[in-house]
């Protein structure tokens, strides 16, 4: 499944940028980005129809190469989800640069090379109880069963 994405993280970027709704702006923090220091390849946002932060709405990490700003616009391939224990859930994308450049046949967080399935589980290496990595098709199914309330 295909989904429109919000950039809020860009990658390689080492402070947490927000975004503020009240300026219609993203702003750098003086915290340390997660993406960063746990070494992500890629970007950090929300899924577009689903609300805008810090109302409700659907984070999401794309594994991409390319290097997007914060506000930018992506489209990207769900492949899986971290279910977490605080509702905080982040479902796992890739963007079409990284399918093609490692071969990507199956778009399935347990499928992937183990490069791509690594990037993701390491921004996120412990799971506490009652959390847990999805699939695909779970996490499609979840998008699908909660993007119509969400952003309400």
């Amino acid at each position: 499944m295909k989904v429109t994405c919000i950039v809020e993280q860009p990658r390689n970027e080492p402070y947490r940028v927000r975004y503020e709704p009240s300026a219609k702006a993203f702003i750098k923090t003086e915290f340390i980005s997660l993406m960063h220091a746990r070494d992500f390849m890629g970007v950090y946002g929300w899924v577009a129809d689903s609300g805008t932060p810090p109302d409700p709405h659907f984070d999401i990490l794309i594994a991409t190469n390319e290097d997007f700003a914060a506000g930018e616009v992506i489209d990207a391939h769900v492949c899986g989800m971290y279910l977490r224990e605080d509702g905080d859930h982040k479902l796992l994308a890739l963007a079409d640069d990284v399918i093609r450049a490692n071969g990507v046949s199956e778009i399935c967080l347990s499928q992937l090379p183990e490069v791509l399935r690594s990037n993701f589980l390491g921004v996120y290496p412990y799971l506490n109880l009652g959390e847990a990595w999805l699939n695909a098709a779970e996490a499609i199914q979840f998008l699908h069963s909660n993007l119509a309330t969400s952003g309400d």
